[in-house]
């Protein structure tokens, strides 16, 4: 295989993978879920996001979004250092 080859087939195993991971997501939305978004939905103050590393980015980009569409939201990181 080229290179070409080898980065188009890398490709294509990438979005594979995505798409099972969001397949097994899709499977598991249950009423838990809609309990969820509706407790969302009728909140009355902001909903608050928090987490650490990789988790605390993500939730930074969710509260991005929920502001973006007009669910008020702000990001909490877990920790304030002593001061």
């Amino acid at each position: 295989m080229t290179d070409n080859e080898d980065i188009k087939q890398r490709a294509i195993d990438v979005l594979k993978t995505e798409a099972e991971g969001i397949l097994e997501v899709a499977s598991r939305i249950n009423r838990h879920f809609e309990e969820m978004v509706d407790l969302i939905c009728r909140a009355e103050g902001r909903l608050v996001v928090s987490g650490i590393g990789k988790s605390g980015i993500v939730g930074q980009k969710i509260v991005a979004t929920l502001n973006s569409t007009g669910t008020r939201a702000l990001f909490l990181h877990p920790f304030s250092p002593p001061g």
